[in-house]
């Protein structure tokens, strides 16, 4: 029964990746890494993925979409490493053994491109996150359950495909627990996060029951990364590390502690290890012999013998995918994987950077998923680049594929900034020169040098204080209300909080802090901007928004007051309200101090006005 649910699911998905690319990308993850076919009788030997595979990328050329894939740094470390396995592919020693390698890593590489071109929304990027991660955390809390069951017994039921030893689960289930952990925290539904942090305490249980030593060092690398980068560094390593190491000693299995604790000793004491490291040398030697192309992918097995070694070492697979790949793509190929690896660790180092930077006034709710992912990227391929060292995984897809959710992750977290940013600048700049006729605007004149002093008796919530805006707009309401500020004119009725400092105005509720910014004038002398409409095209919101809201010196997309400017008078001159003309007053700091009336040019410009349009024209 459970081969033709199988069956046929994997058989509608055929259909739909060919009609809907996304969705063959995300039947293809579920396929390779819950590998459900591995769970019937009968049918384990049938490749799905790569039917599905087939059908994605047939759609695609049907399509005629050719630019599939985005051009980046992790990009194009997978094509270098498709490239060096290919000229390794040429001058192997065994070909037909080194096709079908090539045939192995030709899917990841292809796979990888293509998610990096369909996943251009932060749902798509997620949702890919979720196929990966969800289809490990499955047989980690499958397992988990087996193993608290069993009271910590060791698993010896295989994932199947390339995880088909205790290393390779635990160095899979390695790096899908760092996305439970950054989910579970940052989710607000309760039953949602309770769920996450279950599946991540039962996936972490399965790894102990692997009883993998390499796996438990992965896992510890990973657990370092996420303690790390926590928003609580302090308390999660002064008060959590403790915790999870006395659970860990008094939780574990006496037999897996004693394996842990022979780590130091297992060069001269366990069997494996000391084939290993006779292994490794093996592998070494031979990397010296063919330094540039190797043996030939997949070919250690077979061609080991025709190098020097022990006489009485068996022939068996190298287990360490660093000295896999010195030995059979060479040192050039060795470079290019750990560029890979770099490059998608550094660019969710990017991601950090910038949401840090974004954060830097206040805090910004909508930037948490791309830190979240790129918090578990980076832990992810940390507890690979460990549990690596103890297993040949050299054409495990995964790695590439976490790779590929970074390099996603930073695609669309940018444009969905500048896209953020946009929309930021166009509300504000919608409240500043459409709003009420008993507020501010170009109907009232732009509000004098004294502020924003609010009506007593009027409570009306303008616009601006009911859009459902976040993040940005709390620092910004407080920076344009410092740079547009000044000692208010003694007709004005005074601002209210006269001795509250920014911090302290930061802490009001949003909605009264930015009315009290939104407030109309009361009492003030009359203010108008001036008219420097001529020649700036329709869009006179865009134009007026971008005259004092600039972007973040840092480049991160984030507001803030043109520093270069802080003075209102900058960009709005004071004008006379008696002056029919609107020439500009002695206190204007760009208005001639002795003329009553500005000289104007065959447009009919003042020099103020020119000035403003050259200041806007450089920017």
């Amino acid at each position: 029964m459970r081969a033709l649910i199988v069956t046929a699911l994997a058989g509608l998905a055929i259909p739909l990746a060919f009609v809907s690319p996304i969705l063959g990308l995300l039947a293809y993850c579920w396929l390779s890494y819950m590998r459900p076919q591995e769970l019937a009788f009968g049918i384990a030997h049938i490749s799905f993925g790569l039917y599905v595979a087939i059908a994605l990328f047939l759609g695609i050329y049907v399509r005629m979409k050719w630019d599939f894939f985005r051009l980046n740094r992790v990009t194009l470390a997978l094509l270098g490493v498709w490239a060096v396995w290919g000229v390794s592919t040429y001058f192997a020693y065994d070909r037909s053994l080194a096709l079908e390698g090539l045939d192995r890593i030709t899917t990841v590489v292809l796979i990888g491109l293509v998610a990096t071109g369909l996943c251009t929304t932060p749902e798509r990027v997620k949702w890919f996150a979720v196929a990966i991660a969800g289809s490990l955390a499955f047989h980690g809390v499958k397992k988990g359950l087996w193993g608290v069951a069993s009271g910590g017994s060791r698993d010896l039921n295989m994932i199947g495909g390339m995880m088909s030893g205790n290393n390779e689960n635990a160095t899979a289930l390695n790096m899908a627990l760092p996305f439970l952990v950054c989910w579970a925290a940052g989710e607000k539904r309760q039953w949602k996060r309770w769920a996450l942090w279950g599946a991540a305490a039962l996936t972490t249980v399965a790894i102990i029951c692997t009883y993998s030593r390499g796996g438990f060092l992965g896992l510890a690398a990973g657990a370092a990364v996420l303690a790390w980068r926590s928003r609580h560094r302090m308390l999660v390593l002064t008060a959590g590390v403790p915790v999870a190491v006395a659970l860990f000693a008094t939780l574990a299995p006496q037999e897996f502690l004693d394996r842990i604790g022979g780590i130091d000793d297992a060069s001269r004491t366990d069997l494996s290890a000391m084939y290993r490291l006779r292994l490794w040398e093996v592998a070494w030697n031979i990397g010296l012999a063919e330094p540039w192309t190797g043996i030939g992918p997949r070919c250690f097995l077979t061609e080991q013998m025709k190098f020097p070694r022990p006489a009485d070492l068996p022939q068996l697979e190298v287990h360490s995918t660093w000295f896999e790949l010195v030995s059979t793509v060479g040192f050039t190929g060795l470079a290019a994987y750990v560029a890979m690896l770099w490059a998608g660790f550094s660019t969710s180092g990017v991601v950090l950077r910038e949401t840090k930077l974004r954060d830097a006034g206040s805090h910004d709710a909508r930037l948490d998923g791309y830190r979240a992912i790129a918090v578990a990227s980076q832990a992810g391929l940390a507890a690979y680049t460990v549990s690596c060292t103890f297993g040949s995984l050299a054409h495990f897809d995964l790695p590439y594929h976490i790779a590929c959710v970074a390099a996603c992750n930073l695609a669309v977290m940018r444009t969905e900034a500048e896209r953020m940013r946009v929309a930021d600048a166009e509300a504000i700049a919608a409240n500043v020169l459409d709003a009420p006729a008993n507020g501010f605007g170009p109907a009232n004149g732009f509000p004098p040098a004294g502020g924003f002093p609010p009506a007593a008796a009027d409570t009306t919530p303008t616009a601006w204080s009911e859009a459902p805006l976040a993040g940005p707009i709390d620092s910004l309401s407080d920076a344009l209300s410092d740079s547009l500020s000044a000692p208010a004119a003694e007709e004005a009725p005074a601002v209210p909080y006269p001795d509250e400092s920014r911090s302290a105005r930061r802490a009001e509720p949003r909605p009264a802090a930015i009315q009290r910014h939104t407030q109309p004038l009361a009492g003030a002398a009359a203010f108008r901007p001036l008219d420097v409409s001529q020649g700036r095209g329709e869009d006179d919101t865009r134009d007026l928004a971008g005259m004092f809201v600039d972007r973040h010196p840092t480049g991160a997309g984030d507001f803030a007051p043109n520093r270069a400017s802080d003075d209102s008078q900058t960009w709005y001159g004071a004008l006379d309200p008696a002056s029919e003309d609107g020439s500009a007053t002695a206190g204007d700091p760009l208005a001639e101090p002795q003329a009553a009336h500005a000289p104007r040019d065959e447009r009919g410009l003042t020099e103020v006005e020119l000035r403003l349009l050259a200041q806007r024209s450089r920017r």
